[in-house]
C-alpha cells in the first residue's frame, strides 16, 4: 500500500505534466520544483510562524500558481506556436531559477514539514495509512476522474485540444488562446504544489532541488501512461510506485545501489518498446 500511496502522488504530478503537454506538446521540467517551492512556503508559515497546516499549504499553492502565471506571461505565452522544444528548454531555465531562489531564501539544509494530522490512520492489508497517504489517494482519484471529464465534455476541454493542435487555428476560431494557456500553467502548477505538499511530510526531509527525484518518477509515469493522457498519467504513477517498492523489498540485501531507479527505468523502456505508438503518438 505504501507503493500505491506514493505512486498516486507521482500520478498527480504526472497529470500536471500531461496537462501542459496536451496544450503545448512540450515537456515541462520545472513542475517538480514549482511544487517544492510551495512546500518551502508552507514550511516557513507552519514551522516558523505557527500558521495552521491548511493555511500554510494554501499559501504555498497560491505561490505556485503565481509562478505558473508569471512564467506564462513572461515566456510560455510568447512561445505559443513555436516549436515545442523551445518551450521545454525554457522550463529548464525556470527549474534552475526556482532552485536558486529556494537555496538563497531557505539555504541548503534539509527541512521537514509535519503532516496535517498526527494520527495513525486505518490499517489496510497490514499497513497503516497515515493522513497524508489517504489524502494522496483521494487527490489522485479526484484528478483521474474529474479532470478527464472536464477535458472531454466541456467547451474548455475542446478548446484545449484545439490549442494543442494548432494555436493559430484555435485563435482564428475565436478561442482566447492566451487566457486558456495561462489557465493551463496555473492549473498544472496547482496540481504540482498539491502533490508536493502531500508528499513532503512522508519524505522525512526536503531541500532545494530535492524534488527532482520526485519529478523524474512523475515523468516516467507520464511516459508509461501515454503522453497527454491524464488517466494514463495517474495509472502510470501508481505502477511506478508499486514497482519501486517491490524492487526495494525484493532486493533489500542487494549491494547494487539505486535498484528502485533501475526498476523504474526498466519499466519505462518496456513501455517504449512494447507500446511505442501509444506512448509517443502525441509527438506526431
Amino acid at each position: 500500500m505504501r507503493g500505491v500511496a506514493f505512486g498516486a502522488l507521482y500520478g498527480v504530478l504526472a497529470a500536471a505534466l500531461a496537462l501542459v503537454f496536451r496544450a503545448t506538446r512540450a515537456l515541462s521540467f520545472a513542475h517538480g520544483e514549482i511544487g517544492a517551492l510551495a512546500v518551502f512556503v508552507a514550511w516557513s508559515l507552519v514551522e516558523d510562524h505557527g500558521v495552521p497546516w491548511l493555511a500554510g499549504a494554501a499559501a504555498g499553492v497560491v505561490v505556485a500558481a503565481a509562478v505558473g502565471l508569471a512564467f506564462h506571461a513572461a515566456v510560455a505565452g510568447r512561445l505559443l506556436g513555436a516549436p515545442p522544444l523551445a518551450l521545454s528548454i525554457a522550463t529548464t531555465g525556470l527549474l534552475l531559477a526556482v532552485v536558486s531562489v529556494e537555496a538563497k531564501v531557505w539555504g541548503e539544509a534539509a527541512r521537514s514539514l509535519r503532516p496535517p494530522l498526527d494520527v495513525a490512520g486505518p490499517e489496510v492489508l497490514g499497513h497503516h495509512l497515515g493522513p497524508t497517504a489517504l489524502l494522496g489517494l483521494v487527490l489522485a482519484g479526484a484528478v483521474a476522474v474529474i479532470l478527464p471529464l472536464v477535458l472531454r465534455r466541456t467547451d474548455a476541454g475542446l478548446a484545449l485540444a484545439a490549442l494543442g493542435h494548432d494555436p493559430d487555428e484555435a485563435r482564428l476560431t475565436g478561442i482566447r488562446v492566451a487566457h486558456l494557456s495561462a489557465a493551463v500553467w496555473v492549473g498544472s502548477s496547482v496540481l504540482a504544489a498539491a502533490a508536493a505538499l502531500v508528499l513532503a511530510p512522508t519524505l522525512g526531509g526536503f531541500a532545494a532541488g530535492s524534488m527532482t527525484l520526485f519529478f523524474v518518477r512523475a515523468l516516467a509515469a507520464t511516459v508509461i501512461g501515454g503522453l497527454g493522457s491524464i488517466v494514463g498519467a495517474v495509472a502510470g504513477g501508481v505502477l511506478v510506485g508499486v514497482v519501486e517498492q517491490v524492487a526495494g523489498h525484493l532486493f533489500v540485501t542487494s549491494a547494487f545501489p539505486g535498484v528502485e531507479a533501475v526498476a523504474v527505468l526498466a519499466l519505462v523502456l518496456a513501455a517504449l518498446l512494447l507500446r511505442p505508438s501509444a506512448t509517443l503518438a502525441a509527438f506526431r
